[in-house]
Protein backbone atom coordinates (compact mmCIF):
# COMPACT_ATOMS: atom_id res chain seq x y z
CA UNK A 1 0.00 0.00 0.00
CA UNK A 2 1.69 3.09 -0.74
CA UNK A 3 2.48 5.56 1.49
CA UNK A 4 0.55 9.02 1.41
CA UNK A 5 2.33 12.44 2.95
CA UNK A 6 1.06 13.12 6.09
CA UNK A 7 -0.35 16.47 7.15
CA UNK A 8 0.34 18.22 9.96
CA UNK A 9 -1.66 18.76 13.31
CA UNK A 10 -4.40 20.72 13.12
CA UNK A 11 -5.26 23.43 15.19
CA UNK A 12 -8.75 22.36 15.99
CA UNK A 13 -11.75 19.97 14.79
CA UNK A 14 -12.89 22.88 12.61
CA UNK A 15 -9.88 22.57 10.04
CA UNK A 16 -11.41 19.38 9.54
CA UNK A 17 -14.50 20.90 8.02
CA UNK A 18 -14.42 21.13 4.11
CA UNK A 19 -11.82 19.65 1.39
CA UNK A 20 -13.55 16.10 1.17
CA UNK A 21 -12.51 13.37 -0.59
CA UNK A 22 -14.38 12.20 -3.58
CA UNK A 23 -14.12 8.32 -4.83
CA UNK A 24 -14.75 6.50 -7.87
CA UNK A 25 -17.38 4.17 -7.65
CA UNK A 26 -16.90 0.55 -9.21
CA UNK A 27 -19.01 -2.64 -7.95
CA UNK A 28 -22.71 -0.98 -8.23
CA UNK A 29 -22.37 1.47 -11.47
CA UNK A 30 -21.05 -2.43 -13.06
CA UNK A 31 -23.79 -4.29 -11.99
CA UNK A 32 -26.72 -1.75 -13.22
CA UNK A 33 -24.95 -1.82 -16.69
CA UNK A 34 -23.22 1.66 -16.45
CA UNK A 35 -20.26 2.44 -18.43
CA UNK A 36 -19.65 5.84 -17.37
CA UNK A 37 -17.47 6.79 -14.04
CA UNK A 38 -19.37 7.24 -11.06
CA UNK A 39 -18.01 9.59 -8.39
CA UNK A 40 -18.87 9.81 -5.15
CA UNK A 41 -17.99 13.13 -2.79
CA UNK A 42 -17.42 12.13 1.30
CA UNK A 43 -18.99 14.44 2.79
CA UNK A 44 -19.09 12.58 6.53
CA UNK A 45 -15.63 13.41 6.13
CA UNK A 46 -16.40 16.92 7.31
CA UNK A 47 -16.14 17.34 11.48
CA UNK A 48 -19.14 16.80 12.18
CA UNK A 49 -20.03 13.99 9.91
CA UNK A 50 -21.99 15.70 6.84
CA UNK A 51 -22.05 18.67 4.13
CA UNK A 52 -23.62 20.73 7.10
CA UNK A 53 -20.65 21.56 8.66
CA UNK A 54 -19.53 24.07 5.49
CA UNK A 55 -22.99 25.92 5.88
CA UNK A 56 -23.02 26.37 9.34
CA UNK A 57 -18.74 27.53 9.71
CA UNK A 58 -19.84 30.04 6.83
CA UNK A 59 -23.00 31.30 8.90
CA UNK A 60 -21.28 31.51 12.46
CA UNK A 61 -18.08 33.00 10.65
CA UNK A 62 -20.26 35.63 8.98
CA UNK A 63 -22.28 36.54 12.04
CA UNK A 64 -19.04 36.80 14.34
CA UNK A 65 -17.52 38.93 11.35
CA UNK A 66 -20.72 41.45 11.63
CA UNK A 67 -20.57 41.98 15.14
CA UNK A 68 -23.94 39.48 15.51
CA UNK A 69 -22.55 36.94 17.71
CA UNK A 70 -20.38 37.13 20.79
CA UNK A 71 -18.73 35.24 23.06
CA UNK A 72 -21.21 33.33 25.06
CA UNK A 73 -24.36 34.07 23.52
CA UNK A 74 -26.96 31.67 22.05
CA UNK A 75 -27.26 30.30 19.01
CA UNK A 76 -30.67 28.47 18.37
CA UNK A 77 -31.47 26.66 14.70
CA UNK A 78 -34.42 24.53 13.71
CA UNK A 79 -33.00 21.68 11.77
CA UNK A 80 -33.32 18.12 10.49
CA UNK A 81 -30.34 16.88 12.62
CA UNK A 82 -26.86 17.95 10.46
CA UNK A 83 -27.12 21.77 10.81
CA UNK A 84 -28.02 21.33 14.49
CA UNK A 85 -24.72 18.66 15.06
CA UNK A 86 -22.46 21.35 12.85
CA UNK A 87 -23.95 24.41 15.01
CA UNK A 88 -23.24 22.45 18.00
CA UNK A 89 -19.82 21.26 17.33
CA UNK A 90 -18.87 24.54 16.37
CA UNK A 91 -20.72 26.26 19.51
CA UNK A 92 -18.42 23.81 22.18
CA UNK A 93 -15.32 24.46 20.51
CA UNK A 94 -16.30 28.34 20.38
CA UNK A 95 -17.69 28.81 23.45
CA UNK A 96 -21.58 29.56 22.72
CA UNK A 97 -24.51 28.21 23.95
CA UNK A 98 -26.87 25.89 20.97
CA UNK A 99 -30.57 25.05 21.19
CA UNK A 100 -31.31 22.92 18.32
CA UNK A 101 -35.37 22.42 17.46
CA UNK A 102 -35.75 19.22 16.12
CA UNK A 103 -38.96 16.88 14.75
CA UNK A 104 -39.42 13.83 17.13
CA UNK A 105 -39.31 11.82 13.62
CA UNK A 106 -35.36 12.13 13.37
CA UNK A 107 -33.09 9.17 14.44
CA UNK A 108 -32.11 8.75 17.75
CA UNK A 109 -28.56 8.66 17.24
CA UNK A 110 -28.64 12.64 16.16
CA UNK A 111 -30.07 13.28 19.30
CA UNK A 112 -27.14 11.64 20.94
CA UNK A 113 -24.47 13.37 18.95
CA UNK A 114 -25.98 16.83 19.66
CA UNK A 115 -26.43 16.00 23.35
CA UNK A 116 -22.64 14.70 23.64
CA UNK A 117 -21.71 17.95 22.06
CA UNK A 118 -23.64 19.99 24.84
CA UNK A 119 -26.75 20.68 23.16
CA UNK A 120 -30.20 21.77 24.30
CA UNK A 121 -32.47 19.70 22.32
CA UNK A 122 -36.46 20.89 22.22
CA UNK A 123 -38.18 18.24 19.87
CA UNK A 124 -41.23 18.75 17.96
CA UNK A 125 -43.66 17.08 16.64
CA UNK A 126 -43.51 15.12 13.19
CA UNK A 127 -45.22 16.37 10.24
CA UNK A 128 -46.98 19.58 11.60
CA UNK A 129 -47.07 21.97 8.83
CA UNK A 130 -44.73 24.72 8.56
CA UNK A 131 -46.94 27.79 10.07
CA UNK A 132 -47.94 25.66 12.95
CA UNK A 133 -46.90 26.71 16.11
CA UNK A 134 -45.82 23.31 16.86
CA UNK A 135 -43.24 23.14 13.76
CA UNK A 136 -39.34 23.21 14.54
CA UNK A 137 -39.36 26.98 12.96
CA UNK A 138 -42.03 28.36 15.04
CA UNK A 139 -40.33 26.74 18.44
CA UNK A 140 -37.27 28.32 17.58
CA UNK A 141 -38.47 31.90 16.97
CA UNK A 142 -40.39 31.75 20.55
CA UNK A 143 -37.53 30.24 22.85
CA UNK A 144 -35.15 33.23 20.55
CA UNK A 145 -37.94 35.85 22.17
CA UNK A 146 -37.52 34.51 25.21
CA UNK A 147 -33.63 33.89 25.56
CA UNK A 148 -31.34 36.56 26.27
CA UNK A 149 -28.37 37.25 23.43
CA UNK A 150 -29.84 34.49 21.80
CA UNK A 151 -29.24 34.20 17.75
CA UNK A 152 -31.13 32.28 15.02
CA UNK A 153 -29.02 31.96 12.12
CA UNK A 154 -31.82 30.26 10.00
CA UNK A 155 -30.13 28.19 7.83
CA UNK A 156 -33.37 28.20 5.71
CA UNK A 157 -32.77 32.07 4.64
CA UNK A 158 -29.09 32.76 5.27
CA UNK A 159 -27.77 33.43 2.19
CA UNK A 160 -24.44 32.03 3.69
CA UNK A 161 -26.11 28.44 3.27
CA UNK A 162 -25.75 28.54 -0.53
CA UNK A 163 -22.39 30.74 -0.51
CA UNK A 164 -20.56 27.86 1.55
CA UNK A 165 -21.20 25.71 -1.32
CA UNK A 166 -20.74 28.27 -4.79
CA UNK A 167 -17.11 29.30 -3.20
CA UNK A 168 -16.07 26.25 -1.53
CA UNK A 169 -17.76 22.57 -2.59
CA UNK A 170 -18.27 24.01 -5.98
CA UNK A 171 -15.16 24.61 -6.76
CA UNK A 172 -13.55 21.32 -4.91
CA UNK A 173 -15.19 19.39 -7.21
CA UNK A 174 -14.40 21.40 -10.34
CA UNK A 175 -10.84 20.66 -9.29
CA UNK A 176 -11.04 17.34 -8.39
CA UNK A 177 -12.56 16.49 -11.47
CA UNK A 178 -9.76 18.95 -13.53
CA UNK A 179 -13.08 20.20 -14.87
CA UNK A 180 -14.28 16.96 -16.61
CA UNK A 181 -17.70 17.35 -15.30
CA UNK A 182 -20.47 16.25 -16.96
CA UNK A 183 -23.04 16.20 -14.19
CA UNK A 184 -23.74 16.58 -10.60
CA UNK A 185 -26.83 14.97 -8.68
CA UNK A 186 -27.55 16.40 -5.41
CA UNK A 187 -30.46 16.14 -2.74
CA UNK A 188 -32.59 18.80 -1.62
CA UNK A 189 -33.19 20.02 1.83
CA UNK A 190 -32.52 23.97 2.34
CA UNK A 191 -31.34 23.93 -0.78
CA UNK A 192 -28.09 25.69 -0.50
CA UNK A 193 -25.72 22.62 -1.27
CA UNK A 194 -27.47 22.57 -4.69
CA UNK A 195 -28.01 25.66 -5.40
CA UNK A 196 -24.26 27.15 -4.35
CA UNK A 197 -22.72 23.96 -6.29
CA UNK A 198 -25.15 24.48 -9.55
CA UNK A 199 -24.17 28.27 -9.76
CA UNK A 200 -20.76 27.35 -9.20
CA UNK A 201 -20.66 24.79 -11.86
CA UNK A 202 -22.69 26.60 -14.24
CA UNK A 203 -20.82 29.33 -14.18
CA UNK A 204 -17.55 27.13 -14.97
CA UNK A 205 -19.17 25.39 -17.58
CA UNK A 206 -22.91 25.75 -18.20
CA UNK A 207 -23.39 22.58 -20.27
CA UNK A 208 -23.11 20.70 -16.64
CA UNK A 209 -26.42 18.86 -15.69
CA UNK A 210 -27.80 19.40 -12.53
CA UNK A 211 -30.41 16.59 -11.10
CA UNK A 212 -31.98 17.72 -7.93
CA UNK A 213 -33.44 14.50 -5.89
CA UNK A 214 -36.71 15.32 -3.67
CA UNK A 215 -37.98 12.95 -1.45
CA UNK A 216 -42.25 11.64 -2.22
CA UNK A 217 -44.26 13.71 -0.08
CA UNK A 218 -41.50 16.64 -0.09
CA UNK A 219 -42.43 19.68 -2.47
CA UNK A 220 -39.15 20.88 -3.58
CA UNK A 221 -39.18 19.21 -6.54
CA UNK A 222 -40.73 21.42 -10.06
CA UNK A 223 -42.58 20.54 -11.65
CA UNK A 224 -45.50 20.47 -9.27
CA UNK A 225 -47.11 18.06 -10.60
CA UNK A 226 -44.24 15.67 -9.03
CA UNK A 227 -44.95 16.34 -5.93
CA UNK A 228 -47.69 14.58 -3.65
CA UNK A 229 -48.25 16.83 -0.64
CA UNK A 230 -49.04 15.38 2.95
CA UNK A 231 -47.20 12.63 2.41
CA UNK A 232 -45.24 11.09 4.94
CA UNK A 233 -41.55 10.00 4.47
CA UNK A 234 -38.84 8.58 6.37
CA UNK A 235 -35.67 9.86 4.72
CA UNK A 236 -34.07 12.53 6.76
CA UNK A 237 -31.98 15.27 5.52
CA UNK A 238 -33.54 16.26 2.65
CA UNK A 239 -36.80 17.50 1.38
CA UNK A 240 -39.58 20.03 2.95
CA UNK A 241 -43.55 20.86 3.15
CA UNK A 242 -42.20 24.54 2.18
CA UNK A 243 -39.71 26.01 -0.19
CA UNK A 244 -36.88 27.40 1.62
CA UNK A 245 -35.89 31.64 0.33
CA UNK A 246 -32.16 29.88 -0.12
CA UNK A 247 -33.59 27.03 -2.30
CA UNK A 248 -33.12 28.36 -6.21
CA UNK A 249 -35.59 25.55 -7.70
CA UNK A 250 -34.57 26.97 -11.08
CA UNK A 251 -30.95 25.49 -10.80
CA UNK A 252 -31.46 22.32 -11.71
CA UNK A 253 -32.25 20.74 -15.18
CA UNK A 254 -34.28 18.32 -13.70
CA UNK A 255 -35.94 17.30 -10.60
CA UNK A 256 -36.43 13.74 -9.66
CA UNK A 257 -38.32 12.05 -6.82
CA UNK A 258 -37.21 9.13 -4.52
CA UNK A 259 -38.95 6.81 -2.13
CA UNK A 260 -38.03 5.79 1.52
CA UNK A 261 -37.78 2.03 -0.10
CA UNK A 262 -35.36 2.64 -2.15
CA UNK A 263 -32.98 4.90 -0.20
CA UNK A 264 -33.11 2.47 2.25
CA UNK A 265 -32.11 -0.13 0.08
CA UNK A 266 -29.07 1.21 -2.14
CA UNK A 267 -27.92 2.66 0.84
CA UNK A 268 -27.64 -0.69 2.22
CA UNK A 269 -25.91 -1.99 -0.99
CA UNK A 270 -23.62 0.70 -1.39
CA UNK A 271 -22.37 0.15 2.13
CA UNK A 272 -22.02 -3.67 1.65
CA UNK A 273 -20.58 -3.48 -2.20
CA UNK A 274 -18.97 -0.17 -2.03
CA UNK A 275 -17.60 -0.27 1.51
CA UNK A 276 -19.04 3.29 1.87
CA UNK A 277 -20.16 3.81 5.45
CA UNK A 278 -23.24 6.00 3.96
CA UNK A 279 -25.62 5.19 6.74
CA UNK A 280 -29.49 5.34 5.06
CA UNK A 281 -30.63 9.25 5.46
CA UNK A 282 -29.80 9.90 2.13
CA UNK A 283 -32.03 10.64 -1.15
CA UNK A 284 -32.00 6.75 -3.22
CA UNK A 285 -30.24 6.48 -6.42
CA UNK A 286 -32.76 5.90 -9.40
CA UNK A 287 -32.08 9.72 -10.16
CA UNK A 288 -28.38 9.32 -10.15
CA UNK A 289 -27.56 6.38 -11.84
CA UNK A 290 -30.59 7.41 -14.84
CA UNK A 291 -28.92 10.11 -15.73
CA UNK A 292 -25.69 8.21 -15.74
CA UNK A 293 -27.38 5.73 -18.57
CA UNK A 294 -28.82 8.74 -20.25
CA UNK A 295 -25.59 10.16 -21.26
CA UNK A 296 -23.49 6.54 -21.64
CA UNK A 297 -26.46 6.37 -24.70
CA UNK A 298 -25.48 9.74 -25.92
CA UNK A 299 -21.81 8.56 -25.97
CA UNK A 300 -20.24 10.10 -23.40
CA UNK A 301 -16.85 8.22 -23.32
CA UNK A 302 -15.74 9.78 -19.85
CA UNK A 303 -18.41 10.88 -17.42
CA UNK A 304 -17.87 12.28 -13.99
CA UNK A 305 -20.95 12.33 -11.86
CA UNK A 306 -21.01 13.62 -8.22
CA UNK A 307 -23.31 12.94 -5.33
CA UNK A 308 -22.73 15.91 -2.83
CA UNK A 309 -23.73 14.37 0.41
CA UNK A 310 -22.93 11.03 1.55
CA UNK A 311 -23.48 9.12 -1.15
CA UNK A 312 -26.21 6.70 -1.74
CA UNK A 313 -27.68 4.69 -5.30
CA UNK A 314 -31.22 4.58 -6.25
CA UNK A 315 -34.01 2.69 -7.49
CA UNK A 316 -33.49 0.31 -10.26
CA UNK A 317 -35.00 -2.81 -9.69
CA UNK A 318 -32.78 -5.40 -10.21
CA UNK A 319 -35.33 -6.93 -12.97
CA UNK A 320 -34.52 -4.09 -15.05
CA UNK A 321 -30.81 -3.69 -14.49
CA UNK A 322 -30.74 -4.34 -18.68
CA UNK A 323 -26.86 -3.07 -20.14
CA UNK A 324 -27.34 -0.10 -21.82
CA UNK A 325 -25.42 -0.82 -24.97
CA UNK A 326 -27.15 -2.92 -27.66
CA UNK A 327 -30.23 -2.77 -27.04
CA UNK A 328 -32.51 -5.56 -28.17
CA UNK A 329 -36.01 -6.71 -28.19
CA UNK A 330 -36.03 -7.53 -24.54
CA UNK A 331 -34.86 -3.75 -23.86
CA UNK A 332 -38.57 -2.89 -25.76
CA UNK A 333 -40.01 -5.77 -23.35
CA UNK A 334 -37.87 -3.67 -20.30
CA UNK A 335 -39.29 -0.84 -21.13
CA UNK A 336 -43.02 -1.65 -21.20
CA UNK A 337 -42.49 -3.52 -17.87
CA UNK A 338 -40.68 -0.39 -16.43
CA UNK A 339 -43.70 2.00 -17.46
CA UNK A 340 -45.95 0.08 -14.71
CA UNK A 341 -43.99 1.72 -11.89
CA UNK A 342 -44.62 5.27 -10.36
CA UNK A 343 -41.32 5.31 -9.25
CA UNK A 344 -39.21 3.61 -11.85
CA UNK A 345 -37.29 5.72 -14.09
CA UNK A 346 -35.00 3.08 -15.49
CA UNK A 347 -37.02 3.46 -18.70
CA UNK A 348 -35.64 6.95 -19.22
CA UNK A 349 -32.20 5.27 -19.82
CA UNK A 350 -33.84 3.37 -23.00
CA UNK A 351 -36.45 5.87 -24.41
CA UNK A 352 -34.19 7.63 -26.85
CA UNK A 353 -32.52 4.18 -28.42
CA UNK A 354 -35.88 2.69 -28.32
CA UNK A 355 -37.49 5.33 -30.17
CA UNK A 356 -34.62 4.95 -33.51
CA UNK A 357 -36.15 1.00 -33.19
CA UNK A 358 -39.48 0.88 -32.79
CA UNK A 359 -42.94 1.50 -35.00
CA UNK A 360 -44.82 4.64 -34.41
CA UNK A 361 -47.71 2.66 -32.89
CA UNK A 362 -45.01 1.03 -30.25
CA UNK A 363 -44.40 4.43 -29.61
CA UNK A 364 -47.45 5.37 -28.72
CA UNK A 365 -48.70 2.54 -26.51
CA UNK A 366 -45.31 3.09 -24.50
CA UNK A 367 -46.58 7.07 -24.39
CA UNK A 368 -50.42 5.45 -22.89
CA UNK A 369 -48.39 3.73 -20.47
CA UNK A 370 -46.16 6.92 -19.27
CA UNK A 371 -48.90 9.08 -19.24
CA UNK A 372 -51.18 5.85 -16.97
CA UNK A 373 -48.67 5.65 -14.84
CA UNK A 374 -47.33 9.32 -14.54
CA UNK A 375 -44.08 8.54 -15.54
CA UNK A 376 -43.14 12.30 -16.26
CA UNK A 377 -39.54 11.81 -17.29
CA UNK A 378 -40.66 9.30 -19.73
CA UNK A 379 -43.18 10.92 -21.29
CA UNK A 380 -41.02 13.76 -21.75
CA UNK A 381 -38.50 12.12 -23.84
CA UNK A 382 -40.72 10.24 -25.89
CA UNK A 383 -42.60 13.91 -27.05
CA UNK A 384 -38.99 15.20 -27.34
CA UNK A 385 -38.17 12.24 -29.61
CA UNK A 386 -41.72 12.09 -31.96
CA UNK A 387 -43.84 15.24 -31.61
CA UNK A 388 -45.69 13.73 -33.92
CA UNK A 389 -47.07 11.31 -31.22
CA UNK A 390 -48.86 14.41 -29.61
CA UNK A 391 -51.97 14.41 -32.18
CA UNK A 392 -51.89 10.37 -32.97
CA UNK A 393 -54.67 8.40 -32.09
CA UNK A 394 -55.56 5.20 -31.00
CA UNK A 395 -58.57 2.88 -32.13
CA UNK A 396 -61.08 4.72 -30.32
CA UNK A 397 -59.35 7.90 -32.14
CA UNK A 398 -58.37 9.19 -28.55
CA UNK A 399 -55.18 11.46 -28.60
CA UNK A 400 -52.62 11.55 -25.81
CA UNK A 401 -54.39 14.52 -24.68
CA UNK A 402 -57.51 13.00 -24.06
CA UNK A 403 -55.36 9.97 -22.19
CA UNK A 404 -53.82 12.93 -20.12
CA UNK A 405 -57.90 13.86 -19.39
CA UNK A 406 -58.85 10.73 -18.95
CA UNK A 407 -56.26 9.40 -16.36
CA UNK A 408 -56.55 12.85 -13.96
CA UNK A 409 -52.54 13.10 -15.38
CA UNK A 410 -51.88 16.97 -15.36
CA UNK A 411 -48.20 17.20 -16.08
CA UNK A 412 -48.83 15.21 -19.07
CA UNK A 413 -51.80 17.73 -19.91
CA UNK A 414 -49.36 20.91 -19.34
CA UNK A 415 -46.80 19.03 -21.39
CA UNK A 416 -48.82 18.25 -24.30
CA UNK A 417 -50.49 22.06 -24.30
CA UNK A 418 -47.08 23.41 -24.24
CA UNK A 419 -45.76 21.22 -27.13
CA UNK A 420 -49.22 22.57 -28.92
CA UNK A 421 -51.19 19.58 -29.13
CA UNK A 422 -54.85 19.47 -30.77
CA UNK A 423 -57.25 20.67 -28.34
CA UNK A 424 -60.18 20.04 -30.57
CA UNK A 425 -59.42 16.63 -31.51
CA UNK A 426 -62.36 14.24 -31.10
CA UNK A 427 -63.10 10.64 -30.07
CA UNK A 428 -65.09 8.15 -32.19
CA UNK A 429 -67.78 9.48 -29.50
CA UNK A 430 -67.04 12.75 -30.74
CA UNK A 431 -65.57 14.13 -27.15
CA UNK A 432 -62.95 16.68 -26.81
CA UNK A 433 -60.24 16.24 -23.99
CA UNK A 434 -62.37 18.94 -22.07
CA UNK A 435 -65.13 16.69 -22.49
CA UNK A 436 -63.07 13.97 -21.62
CA UNK A 437 -62.16 15.95 -18.30
CA UNK A 438 -65.38 17.05 -17.87
CA UNK A 439 -66.93 13.47 -18.28
CA UNK A 440 -64.55 12.46 -15.32
CA UNK A 441 -64.53 15.55 -12.99
CA UNK A 442 -61.21 16.13 -13.54
CA UNK A 443 -61.03 19.76 -12.31
CA UNK A 444 -56.98 20.28 -12.88
CA UNK A 445 -57.66 19.46 -16.36
CA UNK A 446 -60.05 22.04 -16.96
CA UNK A 447 -58.32 24.47 -15.60
CA UNK A 448 -55.10 23.82 -18.37
CA UNK A 449 -57.55 23.26 -21.10
CA UNK A 450 -59.55 26.27 -20.55
CA UNK A 451 -56.16 28.33 -20.05
CA UNK A 452 -55.20 26.98 -23.47
CA UNK A 453 -58.48 28.17 -24.85
CA UNK A 454 -59.74 24.71 -25.91
CA UNK A 455 -63.40 25.15 -27.43
CA UNK A 456 -65.71 25.15 -24.27
CA UNK A 457 -69.06 24.72 -26.08
CA UNK A 458 -68.26 22.10 -28.48
CA UNK A 459 -71.21 19.72 -28.88
CA UNK A 460 -70.57 16.08 -29.82
CA UNK A 461 -72.27 12.60 -29.13
CA UNK A 462 -75.71 13.40 -28.47
CA UNK A 463 -74.91 17.37 -28.85
CA UNK A 464 -73.54 17.16 -25.37
CA UNK A 465 -71.44 19.61 -24.37
CA UNK A 466 -68.27 19.64 -21.83
CA UNK A 467 -71.03 21.20 -19.40
CA UNK A 468 -73.90 18.93 -20.36
CA UNK A 469 -71.38 15.96 -19.59
CA UNK A 470 -70.04 17.39 -15.96
CA UNK A 471 -73.63 18.29 -15.36
CA UNK A 472 -74.60 14.19 -16.29
CA UNK A 473 -72.24 13.38 -14.30
CA UNK A 474 -72.89 14.91 -11.24
CA UNK A 475 -69.79 17.20 -10.95
CA UNK A 476 -71.20 20.34 -9.93
CA UNK A 477 -67.37 21.95 -9.23
CA UNK A 478 -66.70 21.52 -13.63
CA UNK A 479 -70.02 23.11 -14.06
CA UNK A 480 -69.17 26.07 -12.41
CA UNK A 481 -65.46 26.42 -13.40
CA UNK A 482 -66.90 25.99 -16.86
CA UNK A 483 -69.60 28.26 -16.47
CA UNK A 484 -67.22 30.55 -15.32
CA UNK A 485 -64.86 30.08 -18.34
CA UNK A 486 -68.06 31.31 -20.40
CA UNK A 487 -69.99 27.95 -21.06
CA UNK A 488 -73.26 28.75 -22.51
CA UNK A 489 -75.86 27.11 -20.57
CA UNK A 490 -78.73 27.62 -22.84
CA UNK A 491 -76.95 25.24 -25.99
CA UNK A 492 -79.31 22.04 -26.18
CA UNK A 493 -78.23 18.61 -27.02
CA UNK A 494 -80.25 16.39 -29.52
CA UNK A 495 -82.53 15.86 -26.78
CA UNK A 496 -83.77 19.57 -26.64
CA UNK A 497 -82.31 19.22 -23.04
CA UNK A 498 -80.95 22.53 -22.32
CA UNK A 499 -76.87 22.12 -20.34
CA UNK A 500 -78.94 22.78 -17.54
CA UNK A 501 -77.97 25.92 -15.22
CA UNK A 502 -80.48 25.36 -13.27
CA UNK A 503 -79.82 22.39 -12.12
CA UNK A 504 -76.04 23.54 -11.26
CA UNK A 505 -77.44 26.20 -9.61
CA UNK A 506 -79.90 23.93 -6.97
CA UNK A 507 -76.37 22.02 -6.05
CA UNK A 508 -74.94 24.88 -5.01
CA UNK A 509 -72.10 24.55 -7.39
CA UNK A 510 -73.09 28.86 -7.84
Amino acid sequence: MPQLPLSPPLTSALDLIGNTPMVQLGSLPRSLGIRAQVFAKLEYYNAGGSVKDRVGLAMVTAAEKEGRLKPGDTIIEATSGNTGIALALISAIKGYKCIITISEKMSEEKILILKSLGATIVRTPAGVPIESPESIISVAKRLQKGTPNSHILDQYRNQNNPEAHELGTGPEIWAQCEGKVDAVVVGAGTGGTITGIGRCLKRLNENVYIVGVDPVGSVLAQPEELNEIKREYKIEGIGYDFVPTVLDRSIADIWLKTSDADSFNYARKLIKEEGLLCGDLRPSATAKLCVLALWSLRKVASFSFLELTTPTLCDFPSANSTRVQNVSKNDIIALRSTCRSYNSYFSHCLVRRIASESSTEQMLRYLQRAIKNCLHGVLALLLAEKRTLADMKTGLKETALHMAANENCAFAARRLVDVDANLEAVTKYGWTPLMEASRFGHESIIRILVSAKAAIDYQGFHGWTALHLAIRFGHPKVAQLLLEAGANPNLQDNDRSSSGCGKVKAWGAI
